[in-house]
């Protein structure tokens, strides 16, 4: 049995896949099986697929038809074999040590979850980063200190950047949503029952492409977002109460991040806008007292709070001034 499983959804990522699989393969740690999971792909992915398993026996390809991400890395999730388990989005690359990284603060640790950093590029041309220094001590993290960073981002909320042990991996499956990947980490992470390592090294490429869908436009589907960080912040009032208050803080800028959205959108007449409003004002007596939300976020709140017509000019202002997407910044 191959000590790590990687799973990869594929749905018409033809002119990316190359380069994907291509840094896997020329991983430095070999003992892995890659499961390719064509879901439905219309433009040659599959083949694509087929002809890098007749060339290396630790591929496996399964084809279906079009079923969403969730599904295909749900079913890789059925038909692992590995101790561990790892994601990568199919237009994304991995440097060559990323698992060798991974792998060892596992084996050093025996941890459940070993966690490294993302950097976002904005082309596939870039220097390839330097092997990652042994002489620096990762991070070994508790339930709680995990779950706490992974609240207030310090740990990146993509699947992908990890390797899970296997019994935590397959007991979680994949819902289908905006912000799955955060609402998975966020379950595995409640059923820990030993620590996380994390090592601050940049390993994982996550790649800008030209054709991503553009963070100025709006649609009813991202409003499952809020429906995550609400359920995030149900289940922490319930287990975990020391971490209510960052649970709060995710959930407050889920919103104000929809929010800016829906303005840039011109969708401010919409109904999606007066919920996200009402979730925004329902919040003010907490933005009075706490201590952990930015002094920008905190400002932007209340602004909208006391004058949405107001927030909405600034905001159109600012993103035209910095050229600042929604999401990404708030006022």
């Amino acid at each position: 049995m191959p000590f790590l499983s990687i799973i990869i959804p594929v749905y018409n990522k033809a002119n990316y896949l190359d380069s994907c699989i291509k840094s896997i393969l020329a991983q430095s740690f070999t003992d892995f099986e890659l499961i390719l999971i064509n879901d439905g792909s219309t433009d040659g992915s599959g083949d694509k697929c087929d002809n890098y398993s007749d060339l290396d026996k630790r591929i496996t390809v399964f084809h279906q038809s079009n079923q969403g991400v969730s599904t295909a890395r749900n079913k890789g999730l059925s038909i692992a074999k590995g101790s561990y388990i790892g994601f990568i989005d199919a237009d994304d690359t991995i440097e060559s040590d990323m698992y060798e990284l991974l792998v060892n603060n596992c084996k050093l640790t025996n941890a459940d979850l070993s966690i490294c950093s993302i950097v976002i590029r904005e082309s596939e041309s870039f220097e390839a980063k330097r092997s990652f220094n042994i002489n620096r001590e990762p991070s070994m993290l508790s339930q709680s200190a995990t779950l706490s960073a992974l609240l207030n981002g310090k740990i990146n909320w993509s699947a992908n950047n990890k390797i899970y042990k296997r019994e935590l991996a397959t007991n979680v499956a994949f819902k289908g949503r905006m912000n799955e990947d955060l609402l998975y980490c966020f379950n595995v992470i409640c059923l820990m029952r030993g620590h996380a390592v994390f090592a601050d090294e940049e390993k994982y490429n996550y790649i800008k492409r030209e054709n991503s869908v553009s963070l100025t436009k709006f649609s009813e589907k991202q409003l499952e977002s809020i429906n995550v960080s609400k359920k995030i912040l149900q289940s922490v009032s319930l287990e975990f109460e020391k971490h209510v208050e960052e649970a709060k803080i995710l959930d407050l800028i889920s919103n104000l991040s929809i929010l800016n959205l829906i303005i840039l959108a011109e969708e401010h007449q919409s109904s999606s806008y007066a919920i996200v409003a009402q979730n925004l004002r329902n919040y003010k007596p907490f933005i009075k007292t706490t201590q952990k939300l930015s002094k920008r976020q905190k400002y932007a709140t209340q602004i909208f709070i006391l004058n949405d017509k107001l927030y909405r000019s600034l905001l159109k202002t600012y993103c035209f001034i910095f050229q600042t997407e929604a999401g990404k910044k708030t006022l």
